[in-house]
């Protein structure tokens, strides 16, 4: 009697074959789901950046160039202020009493930072400083133009450390108009 089936051997080696194909199959999409997170990163942070750039930029417009001065620090080498610490941020002091002013052009209104579950994966920081008239090694502000930085750092697919970021840069000048004079 002839029996019909498959031998231990035909078997073993039929699934050595398929671990051949289904390993570099595996890799393959680890690694493009991997590349697709990280543009898709890559383009979020770009939209948190100029999401800052263009809230800074109308905020002196609204309030004015001068007042835009109280919340820039001296120096380009000054620390970032974080933008996701607080839900509620007012962004000038007023130099009369040094409380911030809590106008409505003085206030961020960011969209909000979501991760994956509870933690963030995205952080939002910026910076204001007055431009430099000198070389990078002789640093003199120029009082009429300042340099907003917003500094988007992520963490990428599968870090627990913030390891990726993006640096966008905009430049404020004083001009002839002031909020006073559109009245």
């Amino acid at each position: 009697m002839k029996n019909s089936g498959f031998s231990f051997v035909e078997i073993l080696l039929a699934a050595v074959l398929s671990a051949m194909v289904i390993a570099p199959l595996s890799y393959i999409m680890t690694q493009s789901r991997a590349q697709t997170q990280a543009s898709f990163d890559e383009v979020r942070a770009t939209f948190y950046a100029r999401e800052i750039i263009d809230q800074i930029q109308t905020m002196k417009d609204f309030i004015g160039f001068d007042k835009m001065q109280y919340i820039s620090t001296y120096q380009k080498s000054a620390p970032y202020l974080d933008l996701d610490k607080k839900s509620d941020i007012h962004l000038y002091a007023n130099p009369k009493d040094n409380k911030i002013n809590t106008c409505s052009g003085s206030r961020l209104f960011l969209t909000p930072v979501g991760g994956n579950g509870k933690e963030n994966y995205f952080k939002r920081l910026l910076k204001i400083y007055p431009a430099n008239q000198g070389s990078e090694n002789s640093y003199r502000p120029n009082p009429d133009n300042l340099i907003a930085e917003a500094l988007i750092e992520w963490k990428s697919f599968g870090s627990t450390t913030f390891n990726r970021q993006l640096t966008l840069f905009a430049h404020l000048s004083r001009n002839e108009l002031s909020p006073n004079s559109l009245q």
